[in-house]
């Protein structure tokens, strides 16, 4: 993976560490059936494919429903597609490397991703939990991408507490929410976040089980020479003569250094623990407190990577918690929660609801005190706090210009192109625009929102002038392009909300209707600005 100094590690760099620390790839070429719906360019062809069907000769289209008619039809359904595990594995590599090119595209390869979960982890509950890890991760990391605005030369400190903090809270949070009694005594067994969580559990979970690692050793010994017992008969007999099998020491010797483990390597060392478990604890249950500890050993392992390499120095301590242990619903962040409820008219619990503004307006505090944010004091809006007030509109750079030691390039680029709007300079406008969105990706927080929707404006305005020049060919050409990829990162991160297409119509719809109006409504208002 590939990283770059002047922002945030992209989504699909965070992709390619969460996958791997899921423990999804195996050195052997495999086979896997995906069963996964039709792409978005395949559902885009179809309906333009749909259009061409119902013109007529003289230019006009038909109706609604001669469009539903040949869609039906023609609508791209499922397929059974063969890949194998080391062409997923390529894919990520690649998106590591060169990011998600879309917001459908993510959506297409968490299909993927669903799948491979799956067939690697073949228990239901393990795989849900794996994959829920998975999804809300990426999730959360787009939430952070969006809330926090990293100082010049910040980015990865900015990255590391994210991981450090946020993420490791979100898998014991879930790993919490998937527990199925979760007043058991066995939460004796779930550790606080440390550099071993792996050796940890297996600490933990042997003296919860009243037996010693030397025990567990003497029991795997006993079983490779007796392969009729049952792990139960093995727990009755009498093992203190008994010899230690090596490689269940060896395994257990290596969960407390900087070693790769696999999964299938390690449960099997733990699994005979479930006969002496307390009434009550499944194996289920077992396995997710396991899996986490799992998942956590390979993060830290990332961590230690980047440290090693002299890539990042000291990161600020957290003592506030997000998502919090007690939570409900921690799978989804605060803020597309409030997303939700806002868009859809979820406002039966009006207590939920104001303890999710609460809880990101403390989320936003919080992010805000780290000595690498690059907002800190200003006075600046949140991403949702822009997009759901009507009254907030424009951002005055000169803040950030005036207080900051060291001005980041993309605010230094958008300053210029402001000033180049302002004097009618439109070709210079679009190059510092150009310059300001490049390096803005991955680094400007919620301060993103407003260059977004300038960005927007000065493209739409541009449109209009052109139109009425009959000079369309020179928006295509120039202009297009940068309204083009600023919204495909937009919506990728979030600021801006997806689309899905109807099933019927194939036609896309907002899945956020609500949010969309209101940015439409904010770029419209800087369209006036600027006439």
């Amino acid at each position: 993976m590939s990283l770059d100094i002047q922002r945030m590690p992209t989504l699909g760099y965070f992709n390619k560490m969460i996958c791997d620390s899921l423990g999804l790839w195996s050195s052997d070429p495999k086979d896997i059936s995906f069963n996964v719906p039709a792409n978005e360019e395949e559902r885009k062809r179809a309906l333009q494919d749909a259009f061409c069907a119902i013109k007529n000769d003289d230019g006009s289209y038909g109706t609604i429903s001669e469009l539903i008619s040949v869609t039906t039809e023609t609508s791209p359904g499922h397929k059974e597609i063969v890949r194998k595990n080391k062409t997923i594995q390529s894919h990520i590599n690649y998106f590591s490397k060169e990011d998600f090119a879309s917001y459908h595209e993510l959506m297409d390869f968490k299909g993927y991703i669903k799948i491979v979960i799956e067939d690697v982890y073949k228990s239901p509950e393990l795989s849900s939990f794996a994959y829920k890890i998975y999804e809300s991760s990426l999730m959360y990391y787009r939430e952070f991408i969006r809330e926090h605005a990293a100082k010049p030369g910040k980015h990865l400190e900015s990255y590391i507490f994210f991981v450090k903090s946020t993420l490791i809270d979100l898998i014991g949070s879930l790993a919490k929410e998937f527990s199925i009694d979760k007043n058991h005594l066995f939460h004796r067994a779930n550790p606080k976040p440390n550099d071993w969580p792996l050796r940890t559990f297996v600490d933990s979970v042997t003296e919860l089980c009243g037996v010693s690692l030397h025990r567990l050793h003497q029991f795997h010994d006993f079983k490779l020479n007796h392969r009729t017992y049952s792990d139960k008969e093995i727990w009755g007999e009498y093992l203190t003569s008994q010899s230690i099998n090596t490689r269940s020491k060896q395994v257990v010797g290596r969960l407390n250094k900087n070693n790769k483990i696999k999964w299938n390597g390690f449960y099997p060392i733990i699994e005979p623990l479930l006969q002496l478990l307390p009434e009550g604890v499944s194996e289920e249950f077992f396995e997710v407190k396991a899996y986490s500890s799992f998942v956590l050993h390979n993060i830290n392992r990332h961590i230690r990577e980047l440290s090693s390499k002299g890539i990042c120095s000291e990161t600020d301590v957290s003592n506030w918690h997000y998502p919090r242990l007690d939570s409900d619903n921690c799978h989804i962040p605060v803020s597309d929660r409030l997303d939700q409820s806002i868009n859809h008219g979820e406002f039966i619990d009006g207590e939920k609801i104001q303890a999710s503004m609460q809880g990101y307006h403390e989320f936003v505090k919080n992010l805000r005190l780290l000595s690498y944010s690059l907002i800190g004091n200003l006075k600046t809006p949140s991403t949702l706090e822009f997009l759901y007030n009507r009254n907030s509109i424009d951002y005055p750079i000169k803040d950030i210009l005036d207080v900051s030691d060291e001005v980041p390039l993309w605010v230094y680029e958008w300053n210029q192109a402001k000033m180049a709007v302002l004097s009618r300079d439109v070709a210079s406008a679009l190059y510092h625009y150009k310059n300001s969105l490049k390096s803005a990706k991955y680094s400007a927080g919620p301060l993103f929102i407003f260059l977004y929707t300038e960005i927007c404006a000065f493209c739409k305005h541009q449109y209009k002038e052109l139109k009425n020049n009959n000079e369309e060919h020179l928006f295509e050409r120039f202009y297009e392009p940068l309204g083009d990829d600023a919204s495909k990162y937009a919506i990728l991160i979030g600021y801006a909300p997806g689309t899905l297409r109807n099933a019927k119509t194939l036609m896309p719809t907002s899945i956020l209707p609500k949010k969309d109006a209101l940015l439409v409504f904010k770029i419209d208002s800087k369209l006036k600005e600027m006439a």
